[in-house]
Formats: structure tokens, C-alpha cells, sequence
């Protein structure tokens, strides 16, 4: 027997398990692993969002295996994505007009 704690996995934490670690349950802390995967079993709302992260796993992947690897349309998701994360690190045009 384990001494280990218990960990509650909340719908909440599948989320940001996703999100931070992708769709791979493999890739998810092992002590939280089992319940999270027992939720998402239950859930159609959990599963598209497993779906998601999914799509954003595949689109990354391609793209960092370069551009034949690539198909059109996934090179467009893929640029559309990455272009939306950096415009989320600079400034919008009107912060940099209220600086002047």
C-alpha cells in the first residue's frame, strides 16, 4: 500500500491538465492519471476539450517537423494559432497611443 496522497481531480483540473500537458494522458501526472481519465470518460464536455487540445497537439507537432511535413491547411491553423499567441505579447495599437 501506497503512502501516497490521494489526489481529487476535479473537471476543472482534466482542463488544465490538457492544457498544460496536451491530449496524451501519458504525458499527465501518473498520481492523477487514472481519475482524470474516469472523468473524462463521463464527460462530452471534457472530451471536446480533449479534442481540442488534440488538434493543437498535432497542429504543433507538424509545424515543428517543418514545412513538408505540413499540409496546407494544416500550416494555416498552425500559423493562425502561433500568430494569435504572439499578438497576446505586444501591445495593442491604443495602449501604445495612450503612452504618447
Amino acid at each position: 500500500m501506497s503512502n501516497d496522497p490521494v489526489k481529487l481531480v476535479t473537471p476543472e483540473r482534466v482542463k488544465e491538465l490538457l492544457d498544460c500537458y496536451g491530449s496524451s494522458p501519458y504525458a499527465w501526472p501518473e498520481s492523477e492519471r487514472a481519475a482524470a481519465l474516469a472523468l473524462l470518460d463521463g464527460s462530452s464536455e471534457l472530451q471536446a476539450h480533449r479534442d481540442a487540445a488534440h488538434l493543437l497537439d498535432e497542429a504543433l507537432n507538424l509545424q515543428a517537423r517543418g514545412p513538408s511535413a505540413v499540409s496546407e491547411q494544416t500550416a494555416v491553423l498552425a500559423k493562425r494559432i502561433l500568430d494569435q499567441l504572439e499578438a497576446q505579447d505586444r501591445p495593442s495599437a491604443q495602449s501604445l497611443d495612450d503612452r504618447v
